[in-house]
């Protein structure tokens, strides 16, 4: 059984500023991928995330926390924050077309995908 961790904090402490905001670039050095790879795994572009420093859109920053808390809740079953953000990218689930968690959150449904890592916490099949 997958033993997924409810609280994400330890790992959004660790890319988050003092005011809550997702820092693109700890994501990047905690999960050792591009900016580039960053912007497509959340479904931004990269200029967005980069852009002066700060995220240009509104959908930037919700998407980059959607996906930190998702990586957050998987790090433990996945064996580390690297192998959480494959498992995102590449574990077809169940009940959403084989979509992936990384599409999931693409498309603004994390919540589809936090409320699937809740059922298999409490004992729902994966």
């Amino acid at each position: 059984m997958m033993h997924i961790q409810p609280d994400p904090s330890e790992f959004l402490a660790a890319v988050s500023d003092g005011g809550g905001q997702i820092r693109p670039q700890a994501v990047c050095d905690r999960l050792c991928i591009t900016m580039e790879q960053l912007a497509e795994a959340v479904g931004v572009s990269s200029e967005t995330l980069t852009q002066g420093g700060r995220m240009s859109t509104p959908t930037a920053p919700a998407r980059l926390r959607d996906m930190a808390d998702v990586i957050g809740r998987v790090r433990q079953a996945a064996g580390s924050e690297h192998a959480a953000l494959v498992w995102c990218q590449s574990q077809n689930l169940p009940g959403f077309g084989d979509l992936t968690a990384e599409d999931l959150v693409k498309t603004g449904r994390a919540d589809a995908v936090c409320a699937y890592l809740t059922d298999i916490e409490h004992g729902g099949y994966a």
